[in-house]
């Protein structure tokens, strides 16, 4: 945090003192109760996003193995079928949007999974979130769902993501563990905060070093620092990079809409590998 030298005001030595009151800085002394602090004093400078930057990229990311990119590819390609709904799933209270969540619960408790994995992970569990909470607005409009008094689509949402999950993990609930409103709130926050981290490419959370990791909990660095380290990222990668990290996203969810089987998904990673000569 770096002083604001604007907030310091300069003491005029020749005002006068009246009643034979002793001289004093107003610019170092507390104001008293008679004297509010000036806004100019309250404002905060907001950190420097360099000082959060340095060491966050891990460069080997650029010259990572073909072995790498199939395995994040096949990674994605599975959670994408695990959890996309179909066109009928228009409840809020609908089953499979409650297994839908679990499976990526499941990915975010296990410890055993690579970062990149759990980062994806989070970044879907957004657009799912997204989702539940635009069917518990429908649901809501059309007077599927009761409406509850001072509670929103937001908390609507939080309810219904704590209870499918622990309704779906009962039966393996001490490998998965309770999972508490807190738990809801908190994981919902992370998720949000790595979606801002990846510049538009889920795939470029791939170029992070572990250092990512604290600064994602580390909620003293604001939501627009994290946008700003983001776009720092993607201008330090090479643009082959980037149209690499693009294009297999799109290739994983034409696999998907057109339902390849595991065949044809080796096919286009292996065109993917040919153009850009991994």
């Amino acid at each position: 945090m770096y002083a604001d030298s604007s907030a310091l005001t300069t003491h005029d030595v020749s005002a006068p003192i009246s009643n034979g009151a002793q001289a004093h800085d107003s610019a170092f002394d507390p104001p008293t109760e008679d004297q509010p602090r000036s806004p100019r004093m309250n404002k905060r400078v907001a950190p420097n996003p360099n000082r959060y930057f340095q060491g966050l990229v891990n460069m080997d990311a650029f010259n990572s193995p073909a072995e790498t990119y199939h395995k994040i590819y096949h990674f994605w390609i599975s959670l994408l079928h695990a959890t996309t709904l179909p066109d009928d799933a228009s409840s809020c209270w609908d089953p499979r949007l409650g297994n839908a969540i679990q499976a990526v619960e499941d990915i975010l408790k296990n410890d055993q999974h690579a970062h990149v994995f759990s980062r994806l992970a989070y970044v879907h569990l957004t657009t799912l979130l997204e989702y539940l909470q635009k069917v518990v607005r429908n649901d809501r409009l059309s007077g599927r769902l009761p409406g509850k008094a001072g509670k929103g689509d937001a908390s609507i949402a939080i309810d219904i993501h704590e209870k499918s999950v622990s309704t779906t993990g009962k039966k393996n609930a001490k490998v998965r563990g309770r999972i508490t409103r807190h738990d809801v709130k908190m994981r919902r926050r992370i998720a949000r905060r790595w979606n801002l981290l990846t510049a538009g490419s889920p795939f470029l959370l791939l170029v992070y070093s572990d250092k990512a990791e604290s600064i994602i909990r580390d909620f003293s660095v604001s939501k627009s620092t994290l946008k700003i380290l983001a776009e720092k990222m993607k201008a330090q990668c090479p643009r082959k990079f980037v149209k690499a990290v693009a294009s297999l996203k799109q290739f994983a969810e034409q696999a998907l809409q057109e339902k390849y089987n595991d065949d044809q998904i080796a096919e286009t990673f292996l065109k993917f590998q040919d153009w850009y000569e991994l």
